[in-house]
């Protein structure tokens, strides 16, 4: 797992971002495969919203014709924990393991709490 802030990455849905200290991270040329889970804890493939049961296959499915297989998440900041682990699961069981976790950068002069 990476972190990499959201001012590199603009795909998928708009979510509220948890904030990272975490410095940013260069995305590959290549359009980056992109998670969302929304505040309601529904999951998206960049923009189209996904059942879990087809998370892995559509993502295999598009990971076999490029170069990058990475897969960016991002998790609204109020979506509970526990479900954020449940895809990264189901995404861990289905042989995905590269997966970077988009943040937004805490401001200058704000602490993380």
């Amino acid at each position: 797992i990476f972190m990499i802030t959201a001012p590199m990455l603009h795909q998928g849905i708009e979510v509220n971002l948890p904030q990272s200290s975490a410095s940013p991270m260069p995305v590959r040329q290549e359009d980056p495969l992109v998670l969302s889970i929304n505040s309601k804890g529904l999951v998206y493939l960049d923009e189209q919203p996904v059942h879990e049961t087809q998370l892995v296959e559509k993502l295999q499915g598009l990971m076999a014709a490029r170069d990058d297989d990475s897969v960016f998440l991002k998790g609204d900041k109020d979506v509970p924990y526990g479900k954020v682990v449940e895809v990264l699961d189901i995404l861990y069981r289905g042989g995905i393991t590269r997966v970077g976790m988009v943040t937004d950068q805490i401001e200058e002069g704000r602490g993380s709490r």
